[in-house]
């Protein structure tokens, strides 16, 4: 920490000091405020950001993972712009190429705001205007779009909030926060909707904009004191995802939301959590910190950028993986005593295994029957066939995307990733590859695996395979023990193993049912429990206080229900409840992240091959909000996003990348005919008799 201590009088430029890579013109820039900005590298360890921050003068930035130029063309509204979590989002924007707009209410803090922002060289203006007036809205839009042209981006991040238990809390100031958190987002959307749409000024006939609703977690368990913030951010998430379908489905506009955890130096954490509050907090916070307004901002820069641009209808969750906590009642070393007294009054039943205790500490507990599994059948026309196809043409792909992420953004880190020898988990090795990491991958056919590495090393990646099915416990150990000896440390686990087949419930054996069980849920959970002493903190190749990540592949399927997949569905139910338990557990005790990738349907893959048949694709695809099937390059970039320091912040999310599919129904109504239907029934209400509810209309 003493090395990062500097003047905040003189420009910084020490090309000898690894703490600082310079943003512009090889030195610090300085805020309106005469502050020095000084940009962290991503090796320095978070936890030191704020004792350095308490430095008079002195803001830290950490290096984005992003390229400079990745929002390059674009045009940015963001409501509650003029300072905090708002503000951070706006710069970043900027900073990677936008032209923004803030609005807010008071004059002089947008001023203040803005002026900061040009400090830096960066496109900005600022529109004073309430969310809750209709008239506010439309003009502020429309005075965005004289001035850029054009809108791309719409961040809704205008709040209101207070603490207060129900019974203090009177209608008016209920409503009052429901105005501006959920109202205000309707009428931002509703007013933006002409210049986000497909064919919308400056933009082509089939390329619409975005929309990102700032959210929050309260409502997904229940908070103290917050009823109001709650019902209205269970409000916003609701608009986002019907949004997503209706405006994805009709003008190709992507709706997306972002619910941050508790963030430091922001107003709402000052106001909402002081000082007192925090430190007990952060006790019962998985990573033991607090967030950043940067990790908010990151995510928002991952959704507007083409890393994903298939993901809608999504929620990102932003906050340490806190909103799973729970106190824990009983010490870790308590469990294991327990789980002994548990098994001796078990142990009459013999033969199978039942694991109980904490996830690494798992003790045996017998019973009666065995089920052996059965392996997995490969499809006619030979699998591994398939397999090299699929990766030779992901390998010398004509039109790759370009990557939004800089290409060193994962130096130094080793992965290893089951099932990489085809398909998604093919391609989320080969973007980890190319973004700077070694990777290994792992699969049950010896010769799949080598036609994989081999595509890999072609490209001068550094990649190597190892056989091994992660049913077998065994297996698990040897291709983790050889992957940390092969390049001395272990980063990032991607559980991409899975089966699949179609099959309606009275065909499914519990033989057949099992099987995909046991690959999809025990495969993730065998691989999770033997990855634990590579990842944790103080690991191989790890400080004292630097856990690692896993990735859970997962699926939509059991969001809903899903015909023909009811094996498959309870399988990656079981593999998102993994997720959010070790990301609470060995969060909390190793500081490692966990968090699942659930796609939906991908062109150019096996499962897709098996499971839609083109006749059967063609259907579905009318049925999608953004009309088009994902690329592998889009559940990969989702990786990139988790693995990167971007991502620094997220824990126990399952980020779902299928362009909205999961929310969709058929449409049973024509659009044109809703109107007509609506005044019909508005006119049947005013003509009945007093006493029924009138319509609103």
């Amino acid at each position: 920490a003493a090395a990062v201590l500097v003047s905040r009088r003189a420009p910084i430029h020490n090309e000898s000091t690894p703490f600082f890579a310079c943003p512009r013109q090889g030195h610090a820039t300085r805020s309106a405020t005469n502050q020095c900005q000084v940009l962290l590298p991503s090796t320095l360890p978070h936890r030191l950001l704020p004792h350095l921050r308490r430095r008079q003068g002195l803001r830290l930035e950490m290096e984005s993972p992003f390229r400079p130029d990745v929002l390059r063309g674009k045009a940015a509204l963001v409501t509650g712009g003029g300072s905090g979590i708002g503000f951070e989002i706006a710069a970043q924007l900027a900073r990677h190429g936008a032209q923004v707009a803030l609005m807010g209410r008071r004059r002089e803090v947008l001023d203040k705001a803005v002026a900061a922002l040009r400090s830096e060289g960066l496109t900005a203006v600022g529109f004073d205007g309430d969310v809750r007036k209709q008239e506010d809205a439309a003009r502020v839009l429309a005075a965005t779009v004289e001035h850029f042209v054009k809108l791309d981006i719409l961040v809704n991040g205008a709040a209101g909030n207070f603490l207060a238990s129900p019974e203090d809390l009177k209608p008016k100031g209920f409503r009052t926060v429901l105005d501006i958190d959920t109202v205000g987002t309707y009428t931002m959307c509703y007013e933006a909707m002409k210049y986000l749409k497909k064919g919308g000024p400056g933009r082509g006939p089939s390329s619409g904009g975005l929309i990102i609703n700032i959210s929050a977690t309260l409502h997904y368990t229940a908070a103290w004191y917050q009823i109001h913030v709650s019902a209205a951010k269970a409000g916003v998430d609701s608009i986002t995802r019907s949004l997503a379908l209706e405006w994805g489905t009709d003008y190709d506009i992507r709706v997306n939301g972002i619910a941050p955890g508790p963030i430091q130096d922001t107003p709402g954490m000052r106001k909402l959590a002081p000082e007192e509050m925090s430190k007990g907090r952060r006790e019962m916070r998985p990573l033991y910190k607090l967030g950043e307004k940067w990790d908010i901002a990151m995510a928002a820069l991952y959704l507007a950028s083409d890393a994903g641009k298939y993901v809608n209808g999504a929620t990102i969750i932003v906050d340490g993986g806190l909103w799973l906590s729970h106190p824990r009642h009983i010490p870790k070393e308590d469990v294991k005593a327990l789980s002994k007294v548990v098994e001796k009054k078990f142990i009459p039943n013999v033969l199978q295994t039942r694991q109980i205790g904490s996830p690494e500490v798992v003790t045996t507990v017998k019973f009666r029957k065995q089920v052996q599994a059965s392996p997995v059948k490969e499809a006619s026309g030979g699998t591994a066939a398939v397999a090299i196809r699929d990766f030779k043409k992901s390998a010398n792909s004509a039109k790759p995307m370009e990557s939004p992420f800089r290409a060193d953004v994962l130096k130094g880190k080793a992965a290893l990733v089951t099932g990489g020898g085809s398909g998604i988990c093919f391609e989320i090795a080969a973007q980890l590859a190319r973004h700077g990491a070694q990777v290994a991958i792992m699969g049950r056919r010896r010769e799949v695996l080598d036609e994989a590495v081999a595509a890999l090393r072609s490209q001068s990646l550094r990649a190597v395979g190892f056989d091994g099915d992660v049913r077998k416990q065994e297996d698990a150990a040897r291709v983790l023990a050889a992957t940390v000896e092969h390049f001395g440390k272990l980063d990032i686990l991607v559980n991409g193993a899975a089966g699949n087949f179609l099959a309606s419930p009275e065909d499914l054996t519990p033989k057949g049912f099992r099987t995909v069980l046991d690959i999809d849920t025990v495969g993730t959970y065998t691989m999770c429990y033997e990855a634990l002493k590579y990842l944790k903190k103080g690991g191989p190749g790890k400080g004292p206080s630097t856990g690692g990540l896993i990735i859970n592949i997962s699926a939509t399927l059991h969001y809903t229900a899903t015909w023909y997949q009811i094996h498959v569905s309870a399988a990656k139910a079981g593999v998102d409840s993994i997720t959010r338990s070790l990301a609470l557990e060995w969060g909390t005790d190793y500081d490692i992240r966990v968090n699942g990738i659930a796609p939906g349907p991908i062109q150019g893959t096996p499962g897709l091959r098996k499971l839609a048949p083109e006749e059967m694709s063609k259907g579905h695809r009318e049925m999608m909000p953004l009309f088009k099937f994902g690329e592998k390059q889009d559940i990969a970039m989702a990786a990139l996003y988790l693995a990167s320091d971007a991502g620094k912040y997220v824990n126990g999310t399952t980020l779902v990348v299928d362009g909205g599919l999961w929310l969709s129904h058929p449409r049973h109504i024509p659009k044109e005919e809703v109107k007509g239907l609506s005044k019909l029934v508005e006119k049947k209400v005013r003509t009945s008799d007093v006493g029924v509810p009138s319509s609103k209309l």
